[in-house]
């Protein structure tokens, strides 16, 4: 009877034990699946090495409940690692929004030579810390998904995009002289210059006819005069071969009102804008020329016109000139293993006048 006692007990355990384990099991997923409808159209560096991509349908604003706070419509789950780990990423809204481009930054570099994974989403979706770290020369294999969310199950995988991490290029602040500061002037302008008290060593742009070329400016102390500077300047065709070859590499490009709308002071908040988004991002309309580009002085969509407040100090009031200019750019050509360098700006001239 004890026996008999013992084995139902036994087996009331071992049913128990079933059900406790099937009521421990994991929970259904009923969450909605969600179709992949996101591509990758362009990856790229900035001049800073920062690692950029440009997304299609990027939005993804289908109702749905999300408790991570840092999640939108727009966030984007990347993985450099072949889907082993996942980051949240979000867009930069406020760059190109009228174009509709979704463009991430998934890649920032660092101070010692090094990138990292750009650490924006929230704690729980970022890659365990240490970061990986990143050198220039590595292959990444970048694959994207759109995220989980409480409504959602996180969509299938992208096919992976391969890119080759780039080390930054020399800063353009080191080659140029800037002896007119961001001002572009004609040869003529450089040549007998009168001793003043800086030194003046690098590249200049100059205009020569129609053609905008690369000469060369040299500081040296005067013998005559104590604290002050005499200048040498070299045009394009006296320059050495290799100052030649380095002013080989660089491009060179217009600013247009097809690309930039004229609504800025060219010499105020307009130009930082200029600079950032050619530093940063995929502009077209750079051009490379070995002896000079050529200008067109009489093109409507290279001409800048904008109004500039003078004060009188002897009346105290204020006159308005009116300044016509076009504004060009220099920066160094990428190459298999750096980047483009940051934009150098510079602005020429065309006519000042009172407002009419």
């Amino acid at each position: 009877m004890k026996k008999s006692i013992c084995i139902l007990t036994s087996l009331a355990l071992i049913v128990c034990a079933l059900f406790a384990v099937v009521g421990c099991g994991d929970k259904e997923d009923t969450r909605a699946s969600r179709e992949l409808d996101t591509n990758i159209l362009n990856i790229w560096q900035d001049a800073y090495g920062s690692v950029w991509v440009e997304l299609e349908n990027y939005e993804h604003d289908d109702y749905q409940f999300v408790s991570i706070s840092s999640q939108s419509a727009t966030s984007i789950d990347f993985s450099l690692d072949g889907g082993k780990t996942w980051h949240l990423c979000d867009v930069a809204e406020s760059l190109f929004p009228e174009k509709d481009r979704g463009v991430y930054q998934i890649i920032s570099p660092g101070t010692d030579g090094t990138f990292t994974f750009q650490l924006t989403g929230a704690e729980d979706n970022q890659f365990p810390d240490p970061s990986p770290i990143y050198n220039a020369g590595d292959v990444l294999s970048i694959t994207i998904r759109v995220p989980e969310s409480d409504t959602y199950k996180a969509s299938a995988w992208s096919k992976a995009a391969t890119y080759t991490l780039k080390a930054p290029a020399q800063s353009t602040t080191e080659l140029f002289a800037y002896h007119y500061g961001a001002f572009l002037n004609d040869k003529s302008s450089y040549e007998g210059l009168s001793p003043n008290d800086f030194e003046s060593d690098g590249f200049v742009a100059y205009k020569d006819a129609n053609l905008i070329k690369i000469g060369k400016l040299a500081s040296a102390a005067s013998a005559t005069e104590s604290g002050m500077y005499d200048y040498t300047f070299t045009p394009f065709e006296e320059l050495s071969q290799s100052d030649k070859a380095q002013a080989a590499k660089f491009e060179y490009k217009f600013v247009s009102k097809q690309e930039y709308t004229q609504n800025e002071d060219v010499a105020g908040t307009f130009t930082p804008d200029v600079t950032t988004n050619e530093d940063n991002f995929l502009t077209t309309g750079w051009i490379v020329g070995s002896n000079g580009i050529a200008f067109d002085a009489d093109d409507p969509d290279l001409l800048w016109a904008y109004d500039i407040e003078i004060p009188d100090a002897t009346t105290g009031e204020t006159e308005i000139y009116t300044q016509t200019s076009f504004v060009l750019l220099l920066r160094l050509k990428a190459t298999d293993d750096t980047t483009h360098s940051s934009v150098a700006i510079f602005e020429y001239q065309l006519s000042y006048a009172p407002k009419q």
